[in-house]
């Protein structure tokens, strides 16, 4: 099964009983969202190993796939219809061994509602999927934007933005922002062909413990001398600066 909107492919489950817990598209183990998943130091310690995940961006809800029991998921999606066809065609909320949450709403306005009630997440990992498509929501890459997703990060937390879009390099902006409030940001890309979709992730954190891990420095593309930042605010971005050339 497929979700597509317009153009735009939102990610796919694989039907085969055995295969269907399988995560797909941009999500895949290498991907810089299951790096940062299966190479968080609390995943790699025995004796904490339970995550607390936040998503913005339901799609068909792959990322559940890396649930665990114990693990805890809370997926901000915008579109009621989205979590109708994810529950209606695909298994991954079902399947998990995480419990999994969705909140409907935008994302950045559940979040600091959440945070105004004294409810910070302590997410150890949120990844932020909402720029695939030719119309993204500038709202969630300002520095504002960032700030909200910081006061929701636990400690050593590490969040994971997905870039991948055909017209847009949005690696600058989320290196400005990440500099802007004492983050290190690394580009992960992933070159992957058939079931899994090439994609290119932004991991930051303010613990490099995460991005300093092997296996997570080996899969990280070195960012070269003079690569550009940038940093949107709410009252200033720069799509046309964004454009790739």
């Amino acid at each position: 099964f497929v979700m597509m909107h317009g153009r735009i492919e939102h990610g796919y489950q694989l039907t085969a009983t055995d295969k269907r817990y399988w995560p797909t598209s941009y999500f895949g183990p290498t991907s810089g969202a299951g790096i940062a998943i299966c190479f968080h130091p609390r995943r790699l310690n025995p004796s904490l190993r339970h995550l607390r995940i936040g998503v913005i961006g339901l799609g068909t809800g792959t990322m559940a796939s890396y649930g665990e029991e114990g693990d805890y998921f809370k997926f901000y999606e915008i579109n009621p219809d989205v979590l109708h066809f994810c529950d209606t065609y695909f298994t991954y909320r079902k399947d998990t061994d995480a419990q999994v949450d969705v909140v409907l709403g935008d994302a950045r306005i559940s979040m600091e509602r959440e945070k105004s009630r004294q409810q910070p997440a302590n997410y150890d990992v949120f990844a932020v999927d909402a720029f695939s498509s030719d119309s993204i929501p500038v709202h969630l890459l300002t520095r504002e934007a960032f700030g909200v997703y910081l006061r929701h990060l636990a400690p050593g937390g590490v969040l994971a933005v997905h870039v991948t879009n055909r017209y847009l390099d949005l690696k600058p902006v989320v290196r400005g922002a990440a500099a802007e409030l004492g983050l290190d940001a690394e580009h992960v890309p992933s070159f992957e062909q058939s079931l899994l979709w090439s994609s290119d992730w932004m991991l930051a954190s303010r613990d490099r413990a995460l991005l300093e891990d092997e296996p997570v420095r080996a899969a990280t593309l070195p960012r070269l001398l003079g690569a550009s930042t940038v940093v949107w605010r709410d009252d200033w971005s720069d799509l046309l600066g964004a454009l790739k050339r």
